[in-house]
């Protein structure tokens, strides 16, 4: 038995306070029983096997879970309010109100599908980490339904495959989920698709804490309602994609942490061949050029020495163009656009790309220091731009304050810019003159000065946003950005902005804005920032006149409130299924936009307050004639 088996096992014991100390003839036994608990799970579980099943033997209403968020007096006058279910034409905005809400208790409600289990075999290797299984809480504190059989096998598999972060749990919390469904363009739930989410920034992770690479990504498999559902991440933002399939392309979206609507819309795929060769402006054969798609999930190729490629793409049905970016050291960019015929249903495409070198080109190299102690400075973006040539060139500086920029295209005059913050002022060089024979940089920036902004992160209401990540950029070039985080009771403090006015904005769903927000001159001056954040939830019906259903791609739900020069908006996206449901959660208060276009369907557009509404409600969309 190896040492990291023996950990484990004494780990499992220590979980369930079964014993105090453990013998030779204790270990035996406890290996024993561990190996019976594996053989158990995965007997259980099999390979790409969901646990708990939603129901969907009756109408599949479209949130996810419609009971109320907590138990308070507020709450409760709000479920008394969404009591109605409102119903909205095509451009005319009319509410009438009538019908019952959805319950969890009909036959048709779908429940929570506990857990996905990957094929270990084949992703592990791969890099993506199985989901476990195991049951969970929703960001507010509710408890989900949880399959009651056996449930302390279960947590005893929970205990054997979380075992690995055992050491580093309480480093950061885990107790963030990110859930939705994987559809059809036809609004259909697709089954056994594959989603990975891949975290592009963590919230709460201490700089010297380590991630492990199983918080990093994980994988997780849609079950038979076209739900899928990942637990137990990390606070902070994620690269929520579909892995491709022969007839289902890929889909991506970003993701904060806590969206339990993310809906995935993969579009059905067909192939497409593209060869061709690759010359400089001689007709003489460039090797090694990378010709790149630019599709999502597609790969590239390099040429032969005979300037050959050959790609095999999956794009989507419905494509009218495919552009194709070639690159080589020494030559300048080039892109290739295919048009309809070219991409079309059946068709093979053979292109010729011509790439044109660089008259000359050579590298440049400087180091980043402080102008105060001289002390080199790292992770700063040191750029060049040429506006005669549209060129722009890029590096980020190492520990030793040092960076280095290839292929640079030489006989030319650049902008040379680093952009400030983290306590440094931008330092811009207009006409830097690059040369055949390079250029050697030493670069002092200068400290800037002491300056802070402060405030609270709010919803309408002036209820405070906590634990909330935003970017804060300038709103002018060269668009210096920083992260601020509000803390539990929605204060922040941005120290040595980038210079305002500044914009507010989040990278991920919901996609958040405040923009014209003003520095303030003098310390002591607070801002405080509105945004689209709350209790607030819908759950609509799309049909047609007949009360058919309607499955739609894009639902755009709007806000926007201006106050004291700043102005903030929000855009959250959803789709509705094939029996025209769809939901959006955690609005915040006021009158929310709904935009609904289906092809074949005039758009409709409503203005709803949830609050005052109610929030059920149906938009009724009429036939298009026009065409």
């Amino acid at each position: 038995m190896s040492l990291t088996s023996l950990t484990r096992l004494l780990r499992w014991a220590r979980h369930y306070k079964a014993v105090a100390a453990i013998s030779a003839a204790g270990i035996v036994a406890f290996a024993f029983l561990a190996i019976n608990v594996v053989a158990d799970l995965r007997e259980d579980v099999g390979v790409n096997r969901v646990v708990k099943e939603s129901r969907s033997d009756g109408p599949v209403h479209p949130s996810i879970d419609v009971s109320p968020v907590g138990n308070t007096a507020a709450d409760t006058n709000r479920t008394s309010r969404a009591a109605g279910k409102s119903v909205a034409s095509s451009g005319s905005g009319k509410i009438d109100t009538s019908g019952p809400r959805p319950s969890a208790d009909d036959p048709g409600y779908p429940g929570y599908v506990d857990a996905y289990i990957a094929a270990e075999s084949n992703w592990r290797d791969v890099g993506f980490e199985p989901l476990r299984a195991t049951g969970g809480e929703r960001r507010d504190g509710n408890s989900m339904p949880h399959d009651d059989r056996d449930k302390e096998s279960e947590s005893a598999k929970e205990s054997l495959v979380d075992d690995d972060r055992a050491e580093d749990e309480e480093s950061y919390p885990r107790n963030e989920i990110i859930a939705g469904r994987v559809m059809s363009e036809a609004g259909m739930a697709l089954v056994g698709v594959g989603v990975t989410a891949t975290a592009t920034h963590l919230f709460d992770v201490p700089p010297a804490v380590t991630v492990p690479p199983g918080d990093l990504q994980r994988y997780a498999v849609s079950d038979s309602a076209g739900q899928y559902r990942f637990e137990h991440l990390a606070a902070g933002e994620y690269r929520v994609n579909s892995v491709p399939t022969e007839n289902y392309g890929m889909t991506q979206i970003s993701v904060r942490s806590g969206v339990d609507v993310a809906d995935i819309v993969v579009k059905t795929q067909r192939r497409l061949n593209v060869a061709g060769v690759v010359t400089d402006t001689n007709g003489q054969p460039l090797a090694g050029a990378l010709v790149q798609p630019q599709a999502l999930g597609q790969r590239g190729a390099y040429t032969d020495s005979a300037g050959h490629f050959e790609l095999q793409l999956q794009i989507p049905e419905q494509a009218t163009g495919l552009g194709i970016r070639t690159k080589l050291y020494g030559y300048r960019g080039n892109m290739t656009l295919l048009g309809a015929n070219q991409v079309a249903a059946g068709a093979s495409a053979t292109i010729r790309i011509e790439l044109e070198a660089m008259k000359k080109h050579t590298v440049v190299t400087g180091v980043l220091r402080s102008a105060d102690d001289r002390a080199p400075i790292a992770r700063k973006t040191v750029q060049l731009y040429s506006a005669e040539l549209q060129r722009r060139y890029h590096a980020t500086s190492n520990t030793d304050g040092r960076f280095t920029i290839t292929a640079v295209e030489a006989d030319a005059a650049y902008e040379l810019l680093v952009a400030g913050g983290a306590g440094y002022a931008t330092y811009m060089q207009p006409n830097v003159a690059v040369t055949e024979n390079g250029l050697a940089l030493d670069l002092f920036l200068e400290a800037d000065e002491n300056r802070e902004l402060s405030g609270r992160m709010v919803n309408l209401n002036g209820t405070p946003i906590g634990n909330f990540s935003l970017i804060a950029r300038a709103a002018t070039p060269p668009y210096q950005a920083m992260r601020v985080t509000s803390d539990a009771a929605g204060h922040f403090v941005l120290r040595n902005p980038p210079q305002g006015p500044l914009v507010f904005e989040s990278n991920s769903i919901p996609t958040l804005r405040i923009s014209g927000v003003p520095v303030p001159a003098t310390a002591g001056q607070t801002v405080d920032l509105t945004l689209d954040i709350g209790r607030d939830e819908i759950y609509g019906f799309v049909v047609d006149t007949n009360g058919e259903p309607v499955a739609v791609l894009n639902v755009v739900v709007s806000w926007r409130h201006s106050i004291n020069g700043m102005t903030s908006s929000s855009t959250r996206r959803a789709a509705a299924d094939s029996r025209g449901g769809f939901s959006i959660r955690e609005l915040g208060p006021g009158v929310h936009t709904i935009i609904v276009n289906a092809t074949g369907y005039k758009p409709a557009r409503i203005d709803h307050d949830a609050a005052i509404e109610g929030y059920e409600f149906t938009v009724q969309l009429e036939a298009d004639t026009a065409g």
